[in-house]
């Protein structure tokens, strides 16, 4: 089992609700990410799959939003996936596996998510390169981490001996500027017709990330009120926000 696995099975294992209801909180902003970039392709597509779906919060917005026809969801975690059936039984075409891994090889789909999932891998180049072939759209999404005011928290932590950057609740592994992911996105063997950047700061998310981990509500609430006083331009070249884009295979 891979470390991103090995994270994920005790988070659920831990709090398989609470987890749910995080992803939940989060879904609708990265459903509007998908929504923006595909409103002028043809939909339905014939098959939506995310890859790292976790408790499928991301799908079921994209039902809501008659995406596909057909929907498929993989993740490394059972106890996630059986949480997906138990709300929306056979609708859902479900794969146990660990990206990590690879992936299987008779998985081909029209139109594929990876939402908030290649920070968590350790070789997610590898990854995007093994899906040249099996789709024709990708929607990747990644927080952007690597930014003036999320990398100085960072160095601060570490010099205080807080923590490291690498010993974050979320296990993520790699850290994104713009630049770094659209290179690793290039890289893989995608070009990328178009992108959405979002500041992802909600109040209600706040407050639940707050009361869940037991941290000081004034610690989200800094980067909420400095994203409005700085505003959307300022906000996206400083702050931790969130970065999606379309990509077909081919350079």
């Amino acid at each position: 089992m891979s470390a991103s696995a090995a994270h994920y099975q005790s988070v659920y294992e831990a709090e398989l609700d609470g987890e749910a209801e995080w992803l939940r909180l989060g879904a609708q902003a990265k459903a509007r990410s998908i929504k923006l970039l595909t409103a002028d392709l043809p939909r339905p597509f014939d098959s939506v799959f995310e890859m790292g779906c976790g408790t499928g919060a991301v799908l079921e917005e994209c039902m809501r939003l008659g995406l596909g026809r057909r929907y498929y969801g993989l993740d490394s975690s059972t106890a996630a996936l059986a949480y997906l059936h138990q709300r929306h039984g056979d609708r859902v075409g479900l794969v146990h596996h660990d990206l990590e891994a690879g992936v299987p090889e008779d998985l081909v789909f029209d139109f594929l998510i990876l939402s908030h999932v290649l920070e968590h891998l350790a070789t997610p180049r590898l990854l995007l390169r093994s899906l040249v072939g099996r789709c024709r759209y990708l929607l990747a999404e990644v927080p952007l981490e690597n930014q003036p005011v999320p990398r100085a928290v960072a160095w601060l932590r570490s010099t205080l001996r807080v923590r490291s950057r690498e010993q974050n609740a979320a296990g993520h592994v790699q850290f994104f500027s713009r630049e770094s992911f659209e290179n690793l996105i290039r890289a893989a063997g995608w070009t990328i017709l178009r992108e959405h950047l979002y500041v992802p700061y909600f109040k209600h998310s706040i407050v639940f990330s707050a009361r869940r981990n037991k941290t000081p509500l004034w610690r989200g609430l800094a980067p909420y009120y400095g994203s409005r006083l700085l505003g959307p331009r300022a906000s996206s070249r400083l702050l931790n926000v969130h970065y999606a884009v379309l990509a077909t295979e081919g350079r």
